[in-house]
């Protein structure tokens, strides 16, 4: 099984990082505060794309990889 080389664990998953886009329909009210806008219902979500922008240890969190091509290589040892 793999070692982390941040924290020398050993560990048999990586935790990805992903950005999710999506374009949402809200309800908006104005809020109790000047200038604050209250966000109260979503009436529709549309999923638009996704991109992982790293893989963590799942022991110490720490980035390690970029890529999918370094994690798969890694996760393969």
């Amino acid at each position: 099984m793999p070692i982390c080389p941040k924290c020398g664990e050993t560990i048999d998953h990586l935790i990805a990082v992903k950005e999710v886009f999506t374009r949402e329909e809200c309800k908006v009210y104005a809020g109790e505060e000047e200038g604050i806008l209250d966000f109260r219902e979503t009436l529709s979500r549309e999923y638009l794309d996704d991109e992982v922008v790293g893989f963590r240890c799942p022991v110490c969190k720490e980035l390690l990889f970029k890529s999918w091509d370094e994690a798969w290589k890694f996760l393969r040892e």
